[in-house]
Formats: C-alpha cells, structure tokens, sequence
C-alpha cells in the first residue's frame, strides 16, 4: 500500500510505504543512504574492489571518486574510511588521510589497514 506525499503544488506524489519509513530512518541518524537505497554489503564490496584494482593501477582519483562515494553512503563503514585515507595518503593529502583513518578506528579499533596507514604517517 503506498503513501501520497503532497508537494508545494499540490500534486500527489506516490512513495512506497517502506521508502518512507527508510528516509525517516535516516532522517533520524538511524540508518545509513546505503541502506535507504538497498544497497547491499555484497554490493558495496564489489565497488571497494573496483576501488582496490584503481588504486593498484595508479588511478588515484578515480579510487577516491569510488571511496569518497562508499564512504557518504555509509559512514558507518571502516572498511571504506580505512581505503580512502590510504588513497588519501598516496595522493599526499595526509591530514585527510589520518582523518579518514581515525573515522576507521572509531569503527573498528583493530583495523589494519587504518593502524598501518596512521602509523606510517606519525613516522
């Protein structure tokens, strides 16, 4: 059963009971975009992948594109801040990068890649 949503003109929009319950979710701080959009974590780790292989080649700043993007639609993924800030550290942008690898211990204290990647930059 869907919902109308009136609009400033007036006109009905339709929204899926569930999407509405997903954007006031958000709204609250209670779920991620990810999740609002149904992306999945099988989803999101085929595009870190893709990231992954960009990096490998040297292409920088498409990795970041990907990352940055991964890590605005869930901020609750260590995983995703722990690859930005490494592509943030080979970029040269080193504060960025300890901010991203910070955002990645909060999440997960244990994770390599953040320990490895803010120990190599406070050397």
């Amino acid at each position: 059963m869907g919902r109308v949503i009136k609009h400033e003109g007036g006109e009905g929009l339709k929204m899926e009971t569930g999407t509405a319950r997903r954007l006031k979710a958000f709204a609250r701080g209670e779920t991620t975009w990810a999740e609002v959009e149904g992306m999945t974590f099988e989803e999101a780790k085929a595009i870190a992948q893709v990231g992954c292989d960009l990096a490998a080649a040297g292409r920088l700043e498409e990795a970041r594109i990907l990352f940055e993007g991964l890590v605005e639609g869930n901020p609750k993924d260590s995983a995703a801040h722990a690859a930005l800030g490494t592509v943030y550290q080979k970029l040269g942008r080193v504060e960025d990068a300890l901010t991203e690898y910070t955002h990645a211990l909060v999440g997960d204290p244990r994770n390599p890649v953040a320990l490895t990647g803010r120990g190599e930059l406070h050397l």
